[in-house]
């Protein structure tokens, strides 16, 4: 049965639509692809992406998106969570396989639960409708930023520095070297590498990685640490500067950029 859509939630959109599109001027065009099941919903993102400058498609399911994504593939994704047959989660899941495009996902649930899955499933935001639409293009060019390569830095410029892509889950040493991370390892260092040098706990790496603090699973952790220098060194030829906190947990204690 097909969903319903308010007028009241309708005219809000389009108010909302109005005023961002008088705001907004991209000069950078991108493509985008929306998944809604709700017709009038994803007429309504589409047309507003299109008017602020960006090339849009809708599709209503996961088999139209395969059809269209395998066409041509799109820098951003915007995947609704409840759609029929394949759910939204899954559609992110099986792009994460691949590919390391943008996706933001939206929904009418609000429960941590969902919020935690879709972010550890691959999403990169996750937000709760009614979507204000000036909020989602803030998000959107924030995303955008993100996934531009940015402009090549003399070495030199930054001597000794680790830094985190959180786009191409990438960790990469001072000498330009970089490894890449598994989903597991990717929460761990972006745990230690936030902290900036301060401890955290290993309950609170555990809890990202949705485990609680038990024996086992605390030198699980550890084995995860352990092949995670070992991977990082032999593929950057630079130690990992990730230490063991005696009693409290681990800590990232190399420069950043």
């Amino acid at each position: 049965m097909r969903k319903i859509v308010k007028p009241r939630r309708r005219r809000y959109f389009k108010q909302r639509l109005l005023l961002v599109i008088l705001e907004v001027r991209l000069t950078t065009k991108r493509d985008i692809i929306v998944i809604e099941d709700e017709a009038d919903l994803r007429e309504l993102f589409v047309n507003f992406l299109e008017a602020a400058g960006f090339r849009a498609r809708g599709v209503s399911n996961g088999l139209r998106f395969d059809a269209v994504w395998q066409d041509a593939p799109a820098d951003l994704l915007i995947v609704d969570v409840n759609l029929p047959g394949e759910s939204g989660f899954r559609i992110v899941e099986r792009v994460r396989r691949h590919s390391q495009v943008g996706v933001i996902m939206l929904t009418a649930r609000n429960a941590v639960s969902d919020r935690v899955a879709g972010l550890r499933g691959g999403a990169d935001a996750y937000m709760v409708k009614p979507v204000d639409l000036a909020e989602l293009l803030a998000t959107i060019e924030a995303l955008m930023r993100r996934l531009t390569p940015p402009p090549h830095q003399d070495s030199a410029a930054r001597p000794n520095s680790w830094s985190l892509d959180t786009v191409l889950w990438r960790l990469t040493a001072p000498n330009g070297e970089f490894a890449e991370l598994t989903a597991a390892e990717y929460t761990v260092i972006e745990a230690l590498v936030t902290s900036r040098g301060e401890p955290v706990p290993a309950a609170t790496i555990l809890s990202r990685l949705g485990k609680t603090l038990t024996v086992e699973n605390r030198q699980g952790l550890d084995t995860t640490l352990y092949r995670l220098r070992r991977k990082v060194g032999a593929t950057t030829n630079q130690p990992v500067p990730i230490r063991s906190v005696r009693g409290v947990g681990y800590a990232f204690k190399g420069p950043l950029a």
